[in-house]
């Protein structure tokens, strides 16, 4: 049952209220004399077990008593229908039906001076004067209850106190009035159990206790004024949904739909007085006496629900069970601690469900998509109802209607959601609701979706991932690691040695050459191709040791690449002193070696010789010298 929400046609100011009560009263007073209540009968049902709600279905039985003396009676199209002022406020429902048809709430208007709101319920056929008639009228009120007390231990039992008029507030004459009150029973193990109410009116006519009821007349004349009381034992109500936000996304294709739900709730009945104590409530717990405690929550999902989830704003709640059946899905949440009464809990829950079963296609690239507006706890209150309905990336021409009735709505907004891979965004139907209790309305947007639009999301996400592939490969060409520049220091240090083998090894060939001749020609050959290898040893080394100096600079203040460079330059010397040594000792025998050299020249060949072989052997040992610190370092 949706709350009363005035159109924003009605909302004018006071001057229009007023002239419209005035035409309401003078309209009635025509056969107010005419119409007569011959039964009425008031059922207040206070057995809730969610929210402090209070339901009443008020059965009016009238007879439109026939003016003898007039001929022109007029028909009777109107019913007028009140509702106290201080009840007002708390109303959320009104539904009224005459032969199982329902009646129009065309018109309502607070009658301040005689205290009361005015309800012209608009009746389908009109009333001709002789018929008779039966309208029942069904209200619901929130807060028509309150706790007494109001502050309750935990080993106590939540009472409630209802408190009203024994008689019906009308205009017409009434000749017979009966109420009924039926407040909270429990659910034992086996059968139902009934708790005496602490106390209940005592009018005129006794009350008659029977069960979880308690009756009253029936009276003859109606008994305005007398109070009706009733206080009782209520220990599971009071629980109220603050504030419900609903998100419900539409793939591309139909294929599904995802709902997301943060929820809020409060449980609103007696205080906790002094403090919560776990051990006891353990202690309750085993024996099923919990008080006012509320332990679980019970939340009604669709029968295709898949990927349910539930998380608070600690984490993921893992104490929740899903029952599943053909018809529905219940998810059992148990949340960390019990409420408590003034007690609040926060959470988010969502799931899956087939888009068959909400989607369905019209044809020329129109669907349509039917959702409840919310699907939430039995007999609980949503005080606050925001519903975003995130339908598929491009869709246009939205339309919003009721699904029952058919009948646009206008209270609606869009806006644009951004999702992932999204290019122009997601159209978005936000709705906006107060004061639903067990809302069984829904709503049918359709839209337009071509299959262009189908397409978009995919194409995005393939554009995008192949940009993605083009960067990380070039970027994968790309040596841009600290630790391969580290690396090319020393990789070029051991180049430098094997450039100087290389060239060293033309060098020994050649002096092999030098010391096997016998012939002042050839020995002559060896030392120019000697002089020609010296030469290329002094450019290579030079060129590699440039490039590794190169290396560490592109490291700065790397000790590991400075040392490496360190070391390329001191082999490069030694190379270069050991290929500057055997050259001058290959031209010094020759010269020994030329015809009428004297006795100093064959000595100065041989000293030259030794220092080759000195300078050999400190190369070597500068080598290994140079290993061992690379290794280290």
């Amino acid at each position: 049952m949706r709350a009363p929400t005035a159109p924003a046609g009605r909302r004018a100011g006071a001057p229009m209220l007023a002239t419209l009560l005035l035409v309401l009263v003078a309209a009635a007073h025509l056969v107010s004399g005419a119409l007569v209540h011959t039964r009425v009968v008031r059922a207040i049902d206070l057995s809730s077990q969610g929210s402090r709600v209070v339901r009443e279905r008020v059965t009016l039985a009238w007879h439109y008593q026939r003016n003898e003396s007039r001929t022109d009676e007029p028909r009777v199209g109107n019913y007028i229908f009140h509702v106290p002022a201080e009840r007002a406020p708390r109303l959320i429902g009104l539904r009224a039906t005459i032969e199982g048809k329902d009646v129009v709430d065309s018109d309502r208007a607070l009658d301040r001076l005689q205290n009361k709101l005015v309800v012209s319920l608009r009746l389908p056929n009109p009333i001709k004067p002789g018929e008779t008639a039966e309208i029942v009228v069904d209200t619901v009120f929130v807060g028509d209850v309150t706790p007494r007390p109001r502050e309750i231990k935990q080993t106590d039992t939540q009472k409630m106190w209802f408190e009203s008029e024994l008689g019906l507030d009308s205009r017409y004459p009434t000749e017979n009035v009966q109420v009924t009150v039926k407040y909270v029973w429990d659910h034992g193990q086996c059968s139902p159990t009934y708790s005496r109410p602490e106390s209940f009116a005592q009018t005129r006519q006794p009350a008659v206790y029977s069960g979880n009821t308690v009756k009253y007349g029936p009276y003859t004349t109606n008994p305005v004024g007398e109070p009706l009381t009733v206080h009782y034992d209520a220990p599971r109500t009071g629980l109220v949904c603050n504030s419900w936000h609903r998100a419900i996304w539409v793939r591309s294709f139909g294929k599904s739909i995802e709902v997301e739900e943060n929820v809020r709730v409060t449980h609103d009945g007696a205080r906790l007085s002094p403090h919560f104590n776990r051990q006891q409530y353990m202690h309750q717990s085993q024996y099923g006496q919990v008080g006012n405690l509320i332990p679980e929550l019970a939340l009604m999902l669709p029968a295709s629900a898949s990927e349910v989830y539930f998380r608070d704003e600690i984490g993921n709640v893992s104490t929740s069970n899903l029952h599943a059946t053909r018809r529905a899905t219940t998810l059992q949440m148990r949340p960390r601690f019990p409420l408590a009464g003034g007690w609040t809990y926060n959470w988010v829950h969502g799931y899956a469900a087939r888009g068959a079963d909400y989607i369905k296609e019209l044809g020329n690239a129109r669907y349509a998509l039917t959702v409840p507006l919310v699907q939430g706890f039995p007999g609980v209150v949503v005080e606050d109802l925001h519903v975003n309905l995130v339908l598929p990336e491009g869709a246009t021409d939205i339309a919003v209607t009721d699904a029952a009735s058919g009948e646009p709505i206008t209270d609606w907004t869009t806006k644009t959601t951004k999702y992932y891979f999204d290019t122009t965004g997601r159209p978005t139907v936000v709705m906006r609701n107060t004061m639903l209790l067990d809302s069984n309305a829904a709503v049918r947007v359709t839209y337009t979706l071509t299959w262009v639009h189908k397409l978009q999301k995919p194409a995005a996400a393939i554009a995008f991932l192949a940009v993605v592939g083009a960067i990380v490969s070039t970027l994968a060409s790309l040596d841009l690691r600290i630790g391969a520049r580290r690396g090319n220091a020393a990789a070029r240090v051991v180049d430098v040695c094997l450039e100087r083998e290389r060239i060293y090894a033309r060098l020994a060939r050649a002096h092999l050459s030098f010391t096997t001749a016998q012939e002042r020609a050839v020995l002559e050959q060896a030392v120019d191709r000697a002089s020609t290898a010296f030469d290329a040893t002094l450019k290579a080394l030079q060129r590699a040791a440039a490039d590794v100096q190169a290396a560490a600079d592109a490291v700065p203040g790397a000790p590991r690449e400075a040392t490496q460079a360190e070391l390329a330059h001191r082999i490069a010397k030694l190379a270069e002193a050991r290929a500057s040594a055997m050259l001058e000792a290959m031209r010094v025998v020759l010269k020994a070696s030329a015809p009428g050299a004297d006795a100093k020249a064959v000595d100065a060949a041989r000293t030259k010789v030794g220092e080759l072989k000195r300078v050999e052997e400190q190369l070597h040992d500068e080598i290994r010298i140079a290993v061992v610190r690379m290794q280290k370092a």
